[in-house]
């Protein structure tokens, strides 16, 4: 038999997160845009927005206290990593004031959580006007789910890489479980099954594998 493949590093699992974010923002707005057409409730929509704001905050959260404090050593290293922190520190507005960023994905999913509020209240009170809040319900989800997903496509090519090419095993897992301990428990509870609804069963072994 020939030699072992390399294992794979330890913080790859952030890629199958942000794809996992990307993928139920996008669903997000496909059933709102199905409950639109066909006049059903959008309130168990709801949850599902609250679950994906707290993740997408605290996951924010974790890579600003966690990834680039790490980053900024390595910058001692290499100028080229200490410009992919600064590019990431740009696109990370914080949890706490998000609504003076207008163009990130915080304050899309603010705009998203307003309407949605906006067209269930339109449709409890008989409103001729929730079908059309339905959509816009939709468009605006969409409109956050392309901001994300160009979000983390620079982050993965110009943050991750230093981290996964630079890190031993050990210290990329160190990292990954900081990450996770950065987030409450009442979002972790969730964040498995969710997971594995997503990316599937082997992609939450192989994380807590990891972590």
């Amino acid at each position: 038999p020939g030699p072992l493949p390399p294992p794979s590093p330890p913080l790859r699992h952030v890629t199958q997160l942000h794809a996992a974010l990307g993928a139920s923002l996008a669903s997000f707005a496909d059933d709102a845009a199905a409950a639109a057409a066909a006049s059903t409730p959008l309130d168990p929509l709801r949850a599902r927005l609250r679950f994906l704001r707290s993740l997408l905050a605290f996951h924010a959260a974790s890579e600003d206290d966690v990834l680039l404090p790490v980053l900024r050593d390595l910058q001692r290293e290499d100028g080229g990593v200490g410009a992919a922190a600064h590019a990431c520190d740009a696109d990370h507005p914080s949890p706490c004031d998000h609504h003076q960023h207008a163009g990130g994905e915080a304050a899309a999913l603010a705009t998203v959580g307003r309407l949605l509020a906006d067209a269930t209240a339109s449709a409890r009170r008989g409103g001729r006007d929730a079908g059309d809040l339905g959509e816009a319900v939709a468009a605006a989800a969409r409109r956050a789910a392309d901001h994300l997903s160009a979000h983390m496509a620079a982050e993965e090519a110009t943050v991750l890489p230093p981290l996964l090419t630079r890190l031993c095993a050990g210290s990329q897992r160190a990292l990954l479980w900081r990450t996770l301990r950065a987030m409450p428990a009442r979002v972790l509870r969730r964040l498995w099954p969710w997971l594995a609804n997503a990316r599937g069963g082997a992609a939450v072994v192989a994380l807590l594998a990891d972590a």
